[in-house]
Formats: C-alpha cells, sequence, structure tokens
C-alpha cells in the first residue's frame, strides 16, 4: 500500500490544488468580470457624462443663439425706429424750411412790389420837384422880366418926367424992384 499512497496524495493534493486553482480562477474571473463590468460601468457613466455636457453645451449654445438673434432683431428693430424717427423728424425740418422759404419769398415778393411801388412813387415825386423847379425858375424869370420891366419903365417915365416942365418948373420971374 505505500506504493500506492505514492500516487493517491499527489492525486487528493492534484484534486484539492485543482479545486483551490479553479475557485481561484472563478474569483478572478468574476474579478474580471467585476472589473469589466465596472469599467463598463464607468465608460458607460462617463460616456453619459459626456453626452450630458454635450446636450447642455448644445442647449446653452442653443439658448446663447437664440438670446443672440432676439438681441440682434431687438437692435435691428431699434434701429428701424431710430431710422423711421429720423425719417420722420427730417421730413418735418424739410416741410418746415419749406414753409419757410415759401413765406420768405412771398415776403420777398411784396417788399419787391413795395419796392418797386417806392421807386415810382420816387420817380414820380422828382418829376413832380423838376417841374416845380422848372415852375420855380419860370417864375423867377418871370420875376426878374418884370423888375427889369418895371425898371425900364420906371426909366422912361423919369425920363419923360424930367423932360417934361411939370417936373421942372421954369424959373420964378425976379421980381421988380
Amino acid at each position: 500500500m505505500r506504493k500506492w499512497t505514492f500516487v493517491i496524495i499527489p492525486v487528493i493534493a492534484l484534486g484539492i490544488f485543482t479545486v483551490f486553482y479553479m475557485s481561484a480562477v472563478r474569483q478572478m474571473e468574476a474579478k474580471e468580470e467585476a472589473a469589466l463590468e465596472a469599467k463598463a460601468r464607468m465608460e458607460e457613466e462617463e460616456r453619459m457624462r459626456k453626452e450630458q455636457i454635450a446636450a447642455d453645451t448644445r442647449r446653452q449654445q442653443e439658448e446663447s443663439r437664440r438670446q443672440q438673434e432676439a438681441e440682434e432683431a431687438a437692435a435691428l428693430a431699434k434701429r428701424e425706429a431710430d431710422w423711421a424717427a429720423t425719417s420722420r423728424q427730417l421730413v418735418e425740418a424739410a416741410q418746415l424750411a419749406e414753409a419757410e422759404i415759401m413765406e420768405d419769398n412771398n415776403q420777398i415778393a411784396a417788399l419787391r412790389r413795395e419796392l418797386e411801388q417806392l421807386r415810382t412813387q420816387k420817380e414820380q415825386a422828382l418829376l413832380e420837384e423838376q417841374a416845380l423847379a422848372e415852375s420855380v425858375e419860370q417864375a423867377k424869370i418871370q420875376v426878374r422880366n418884370s423888375e427889369i420891366e418895371y425898371e425900364r419903365l420906371k426909366d422912361m417915365l423919369l425920363q419923360f418926367v424930367s423932360n417934361s416942365s411939370i417936373a421942372n418948373p421954369p424959373a420964378p420971374a425976379l421980381p421988380a424992384r
């Protein structure tokens, strides 16, 4: 039996070793599976987290884009409103200026008519003045002619009277002594 002991003990040891080995292999496989599952879970969680981050980023970008578009639309609307208001102000200012120009043109036309009337009146006044000056000259000439005629008649009368005996009575007769 001793012979068989040499075989049985190693076979039993081999059986025990195999049981322990298989148990260890199963534990290692279980650990590997657990590690693989953990790694897969972590990868899945990482992928989910990345997808969530990407989705959040896309959502934020979309919100930012919408907000930017809204701001651009508001800015465009404001610029258009400002442009429309400025255009209205310019049109009103142009109309006001046009009205002022028309009023000034009417006033200029009235002043020109008045100036023409005044020039006509001035010409008439100058003509009347010339006529009056001419009549004054004529009157002066007549006065001068009348004075000359008066002087001539006076000289003739004086000459006549001085030659007449009334003006120079004869010398009185000498009284007799």
